[in-house]
């Protein structure tokens, strides 16, 4: 039991280096002071290669609750935004499904893009499900209902537009959305 509440420890240590983005060569050090605050951690698995090692572990299993989640959903919608850093273009994706009967916001996945065109983002969609969660897309594209991006006509064009592209596989999906500040979903 208590080699089990160290691991747990450090594992939410972990978690919160990871969710302050700082490096995961900070868990030595905020080991040593929750050492010194009495909490006891063990002398094993202290290190930043250690603290990259349980990020990947969190990482798996919330995709795995997430696939879960997306399968056992009727329904669900998907919402994307686009960065751009230096000459790298990249696709946030995000899911907003029911979970327990309330509407929840998921985090999908960060995508880059081999081409910034309606079918190279479509590629980076099916992608993030397959990769993120093992599902083909006539498994995800039969559950969604709803699409949301930005405003420009590479996600929202009526003929080869993202959402049009969508629409054409997707039967089900009967509503998109076009979000000026992408930054509410979340």
């Amino acid at each position: 039991m208590k080699t089990f509440q160290s691991y747990s420890k450090l594992f939410k240590t972990a978690f919160y280096i990871a969710q302050a983005e700082r490096p995961f060569s900070d868990l030595c050090g905020l080991c040593n002071l929750m050492e010194s605050m009495t909490v006891k951690l063990g002398s094993t698995y202290r290190n930043d290669k250690q603290a990259a090692q349980f990020v990947h572990f969190i990482a798996e299993a919330y995709k795995a609750d997430l696939s879960k989640l997306v399968m056992s959903s009727d329904l669900f919608s998907l919402l994307i935004d686009s960065s751009t850093d230096v000459s790298v273009v990249d696709e946030e994706m995000y899911l907003r499904l029911l979970e327990n009967g309330r509407p929840v916001t998921k985090y999908l996945s960060l995508q880059a893009l081999e081409r910034s065109n309606a079918k190279g983002i479509l590629n980076a969609v099916d992608n993030a499900f397959h990769e993120e969660l093992n599902l083909e897309h006539n498994q995800w594209c039969q559950k969604m209902v709803g699409f949301g991006a930005d405003g420009t006509s590479v996600m929202m064009g009526q003929r080869g537009g993202v959402s049009a592209l969508i629409k054409r596989r997707s039967t089900p999906c009967i509503h998109t959305l076009c979000c000026t500040q992408a930054g509410t979903w979340h």
